[in-house]
């Protein structure tokens, strides 16, 4: 407390003039560099002594201005939050993420891809191989016409590959984004992260696998729930 400050201040000042007054006294019988030594040494404590007073008085005034004035108790309160022990934290709230629009916006991708028109070459050829050899088909093609399913995976599996670019057999956020990007649609990275929650839809890894990918391209995604705040979030962007 401020007390205890100025007790020690006191005493700190008491003991660096007894100092100062010992070297001029003590040290003249001494030698002269004896007492120079001493008396930089009574300057030293004194310009330390100087700080703390300087320190001391920002305190007191300081605290005397918050005690006396209660606009400026209300802004610290205000800005410190309704606990004096945990000072508030600047901490950016999460934006509410209108899950439908998201889901539409997956459904769009799935049209758009089916209508873009990539040029296939036989390494693409090679990585769809590659990625149905690592897929249980039977299960994956759960029609009757299976040739028209295979047909139809491989269409997937080359694009899914063309947007797997470090190649480990499942899609991150930023190649979701560049997906959803490339077919002009522009989502926000909360927007992005929630694309991705829709589509992990068997693990729940973070991660798009080809077999995700493939219940979103056969559209078997189930529209997720829709909670209070989403709900919200859709009716003020309406």
């Amino acid at each position: 407390g401020l007390l205890t400050k100025f007790g020690w201040l006191t005493f700190y000042a008491t003991v660096t003039y007894l100092l100062y007054q010992w070297s001029l006294a003590g040290g003249e019988g001494q030698g002269g560099m004896i007492q120079i030594v001493l008396i930089m040494f009574t300057y030293i404590n004194a310009y330390s002594f100087c700080q703390e007073l300087l320190l001391f008085g920002t305190l007191a005034y300081a605290t005397l201005q918050f005690a006396s004035n209660p606009i400026l108790l209300d802004a610290i309160k205000e800005i410190a939050g309704d606990s004096p022990e945990i000072p508030a934290l600047n901490v950016k709230p999460q934006k509410v993420v209108d899950v439908l629009k998201v889901f539409a916006s997956l459904q769009e991708l799935n049209t758009r891809l089916r209508d873009m028109k990539f040029e296939s070459s036989p390494l693409d050829a090679l990585g769809s191989m590659l990625t149905l050899q690592s897929q249980d088909v039977d299960i994956l093609c759960d029609i009757d016409d299976k040739d028209a399913c295979i047909a139809d995976l491989d269409t997937a599996a080359r694009i899914f590959n063309r947007y797997d670019l470090n190649g480990d057999q499942r899609l991150e956020q930023e190649e979701v984004r560049l997906m959803l990007s490339d077919v002009g649609l522009n989502l926000e990275e909360e927007e992005v992260e929630e694309a991705i929650r829709i589509l992990d839809s068997l693990n729940q890894d973070g991660y798009v696998g080809f077999d995700e990918f493939v219940a979103f391209w056969q559209n078997k995604l189930m529209q997720p729930e829709v909670t209070a705040a989403a709900a919200a979030a859709a009716a003020a962007a309406a």
